[in-house]
């Protein structure tokens, strides 16, 4: 039960990751270019750098995954 009860915890950790890595940086940063210039959201989603950054994210929580995926398996 003991080991269920932390392979859930882990799983649910590495999910909350990959959704920070992979949605929340292109937001946070979008905000802080709102905050600090006179542009909109709504024009700062729409830009290159916007979705060049939500593409780094993606990468980087696909490279996350796959390395928890290769050290679990190597584990096992």
């Amino acid at each position: 039960m003991k080991t269920l009860l932390n392979k859930v915890l882990e799983a649910i950790v590495v999910l909350l990751s990959i959704f920070i890595l992979g949605l929340m940086i292109p937001i946070l940063t979008s905000l802080v270019v709102v905050v600090f210039s006179n542009t909109q959201f709504d024009e700062c989603v729409h830009t290159g750098l916007f979705w060049f950054i939500t593409l780094l994210g993606w990468i980087i929580s696909i490279a996350y995954m796959c390395y928890i995926y290769d050290n679990n398996k190597t584990n096992s």
